[in-house]
């Protein structure tokens, strides 16, 4: 879950981030900040379940890696 944290803000930080530098959220120009926000919250929601997929897939490992010492 701490990996999916981590990933939404560095991706709302990074998206919001060329939004106020270039106007643009993934190359799209967008008027004004009420537009980019909606274009940039399902991105940042990817990329939170990205990274809970990835955090259980790593503690699946570890997991497997400490029951087979055992064994």
């Amino acid at each position: 879950m701490i990996f999916g944290l981590l990933f939404a803000k560095y991706s709302m930080s990074a998206l919001y981030n060329s939004y106020i530098s270039f106007g643009t959220v993934l190359g799209v120009h967008m008027q004004s900040k009420a537009e980019a926000l909606p274009a940039i919250y399902p991105i940042t929601s990817a990329c939170a379940i990205t990274g809970v997929t990835l955090g259980s897939i790593a503690s699946w490992i570890f997991c497997i890696t400490i029951c087979k010492r055992q064994i």
